[in-house]
């Protein structure tokens, strides 16, 4: 399913689930550490049913990173 979504501010063109590679690739972070974050449940995954792999909705992609984000801006103001 192809949808426009908004990443990181960015509008972008594509699928709404995406792998754990995929996601690596649009956080700039490597595979292994997509797969901590999954692990820690700090980013949720969906699982289709049929569907062999886990997907991360990128919705909650832009969650983790705007709570990051905020976290970031706090620690620097004080």
């Amino acid at each position: 399913m192809q949808v426009s979504a908004i990443f990181g501010g960015i509008m972008i063109e594509g699928p709404k689930l995406l792998s754990f590679t995929q996601t690596a690739k649009k956080m700039g972070l490597g595979r292994n550490s997509i797969s901590k974050l999954v692990k820690t449940e700090e980013l949720p995954t969906v699982k289709i049913p049929g569907c062999k792999f886990l997907k991360i909705c990128i919705d909650d992609i832009d969650k983790f990173l705007e709570i990051h984000k905020n976290n970031k801006n706090k620690k620097n103001k004080k």
